[in-house]
Order: structure tokens, then sequence, then C-alpha cells
């Protein structure tokens, strides 16, 4: 998995890109992308706070079914994150969870595409319980196939608070 990290001068509108390593095969309804994603300097101080204003997730293959990224404030360490297995969060870890996305619009073009969701239209606001990072589950809700270990990015636009 690679993190990056744009930001505009003030600091205060980033765009996280995270690329996670995925398997170049089928992922049927309810399976986890990507294994659980850590998504570095979500905020610059620890545990500081923002709010998600949109989620792109861009592909080399034309990605059409929905795919939901649910959010944590923490490391949900009692889950367990099977890579192109059924996701199942453990009770232990809900309370870390900050909301979730659906990613429900899609362009395909040819063999390639992104889908988004309300990009500069989210308002899903978080607090870190510790560090600087938000963590992520990538699941799909429909039939999902990568075209390569590294053929899917996750964008998010966070404005730090």
């Amino acid at each position: 998995m690679t993190s990056s990290l744009l930001k505009t001068k003030s600091n205060r509108l980033i765009e996280i890109r995270n690329v996670p390593v995925v398997q170049a095969a089928a992922y049927a309804t309810g399976d986890l992308i990507g294994g659980k994603q850590e998504l570095l300097y979500a905020v610059e101080e620890t545990d500081g706070a923002g709010v998600i204003r949109g989620a792109r997730l861009i592909s080399t293959g034309a990605i059409t079914n929905q795919v939901d990224l649910i959010f944590f404030n923490a490391d949900p360490t009692n889950t367990t994150f099977t890579e192109n297995g059924a996701f199942a969060l453990d009770g232990d870890d809900v309370a870390k969870v900050i909301g979730g996305v659906e990613i429900d619009t899609f362009f395909a073009f040819n063999a390639n595409g992104f889908g988004q969701s309300g990009f500069g239209e989210l308002c899903l606001p978080f607090v870190l319980a510790d560090g600087t990072s938000l963590f992520c589950a990538m699941i799909a809700r429909g039939a999902v196939t990568p075209a390569a270990v590294d053929g899917l990015e996750l964008r998010l636009a966070i404005e730090r608070l």
C-alpha cells in the first residue's frame, strides 16, 4: 500500500491518495477490497479533527458496481481484515466507526474509469482517537474485478480543522 498527500498552501484542504494492494481477481458482494487501509496524514496533530469532503475511486479497470467505504477514527484492531474475504466488523470496533460513504456514481472509459461520491459535497466530520491517520475498509457491493494488484486508487478530500 502506498499513501501520498497533496495539500493547499494553507494546508487546510488536502487530498489523500492511497493505492491499496489488491488481488487481480473477482471480488463478491460483501468482500473486503485492499485489506485494512491506513490513510496517513489525515490531520496535522495527534488527536486532530477534520471533515471528509469527498471520495473518489480511480480504477485501471472499468468498475461499475458500488463500493462502500467505512471510516474509523482509530485502528480497528479487533476486526480481522481478510483481503478478498467477507468483511465482518467486530463489536469492539463499532465505537471507532466515523461513518460510511457509498461510491455509487461511475464513469467508465473503455478499460478504466472512476467512481465518486459527492466530491466536495460530503460532510463527514471526525475526531481521531489517537495519532494522525484515518483507517478505512473498502467493501464491494457487487462483483468487482480489479485489472491489476495496484489497479485501484482511493482519493479523499479532507478539510482539516
